[in-house]
């Protein structure tokens, strides 16, 4: 169990390698990025099992809530707005944490995540804290945006979970 300070701390790691493809190499990228919220894991991960979890994600519009995938639109730089086809993974209980996988296609490049959300001590031992950890990985050269966006959505889900379980 980790203990947390008093101050949000938001870590960002990212790296590529590559990976041989059928007729040439192609580079693989992976970005992690990792926050705290203040709220206990098993609620963070209810909020991400209905289609909410989609739509925390900036700059997109759910389009069709219904069915598997889930079809949305997604501004894309350079492209404007895309179609995006998300696939979500139940969330998973493991002995440690919750895990909740995902995939994006559609036109834009293939991306496989996966959600990491366990349980770490406030320092103060006031209430309960979800160490949310997401990581990402796609063809192609690292870009800044999906960075800046997976930060985005970390702190779009860390304030819905946190106005719930205040309210609470």
């Amino acid at each position: 169990m980790a203990v947390l300070g008093t101050e949000p701390v938001l870590t960002v790691a990212s790296g590529d390698k590559t990976v041989e493809g059928k007729d040439r190499a192609i580079i693989m990228s992976t970005v992690c990025v990792e926050r705290p919220i203040a709220a206990d894991p098993s609620s963070v991960a209810l909020l991400l099992s209905g289609p909410t979890g989609v739509a925390l994600w900036p700059g997109v519009q759910n389009v069709q809530e219904a069915g598997e995938p889930t079809r949305v639109l997604a501004d894309v730089p350079g492209r404007g707005r895309v179609r995006v086809d998300v696939s979500t993974a139940a969330p998973v209980r493991t002995p440690t944490a919750f895990v909740v996988a995902f995939r994006f296609d559609g036109e834009v490049p293939a991306t496989s995540g996966a959600l990491v959300l366990d349980f770490v001590a406030a320092a103060d031992g006031s209430r309960p804290t979800t160490r949310a950890a997401l990581r990402l990985a796609y063809p192609g050269p690292e870009p800044d945006r999906l960075r800046s966006l997976a930060s985005a959505f970390l702190d779009n889900l860390a304030t819905v979970a946190e106005q719930r379980s205040h309210a609470a």
